[in-house]
């Protein structure tokens, strides 16, 4: 299956179980010490590339796969690992979206006014919400937010539309993809665009009218 990454990032080689059984997990990520983290498994190499170069290690490894980017660990996919291996620490790229490199497009508060986020929504439906603003703010299609945390795009339009379940390590990851903290996106309060690349949550303004 062709890789839907977009951008640059770093093609990782995990050691982590699938089924039960050792496995070597081949990925691609922009933040791949996170990324194998949250997956469970210990980096043992990696190098930057891009979804043409997590594709090509797919196909060099293909008679030991194992599904879902799982493969065996033989002998020939464990001494390319070892030629790989290196003591410095991964790069972290920025999300990008199809467009270029990550952005703001508008001020929070003017995109889709906000998508409605109006104080008094329930969390989730305010988490929700938020979520569309702050993606859409960001330049990023679905299918880039996807990428970032490790979902299909229609699982991201199921969590923006209410209709899909959001589990807490996928909501942090999609706080981390978009710059804010899981804790505000949480929060009462109402995005606002401070500079180009930071927005705070402030308290919703009391009207006097």
């Amino acid at each position: 299956m062709r890789s839907s990454f977009v951008g640059p990032g770093v093609v990782y080689y995990g050691k982590g179980m699938r089924d039960g059984i050792p496995a070597i997990k081949i990925g691609i990520s922009r933040d791949a010490e996170v990324r194998t983290k949250f997956l469970g498994v210990e980096m043992l190499a990696w190098h930057e590339g891009t979804g043409l170069d997590e594709d090509a290690a797919h196909r060099r490894f293909a008679h030991l796969d194992l599904g879902n980017e799982w493969f065996r660990p033989e002998q020939d996919l464990m001494e390319y690992i070892k030629g790989l291996r290196r003591t410095d620490a991964p790069p972290v790229f920025p999300a990008r979206s199809r467009m270029g490199a990550r952005r703001f497009v508008e001020p929070v508060d003017n995109v889709e006014v906000a998508a409605r986020i109006e104080h008094g929504k329930t969390v989730d439906a305010r988490f929700r919400a938020r979520v569309r603003v702050l993606r859409k703010n960001s330049g990023l299609s679905q299918a880039d937010l996807g990428v970032a945390v490790g979902i299909d795009r229609f699982a991201v339009s199921g969590i923006e539309n209410g209709k899909r379940t959001i589990y807490m390590p996928e909501a942090v990851f999609i706080c981390k993809a978009l710059g804010v903290d899981l804790g505000d996106m949480l929060g009462d309060g109402e995005p606002v665009l401070v500079t180009d690349k930071r927005i705070e949550f402030r308290p919703h303004a009391t009207s006097s009218r």
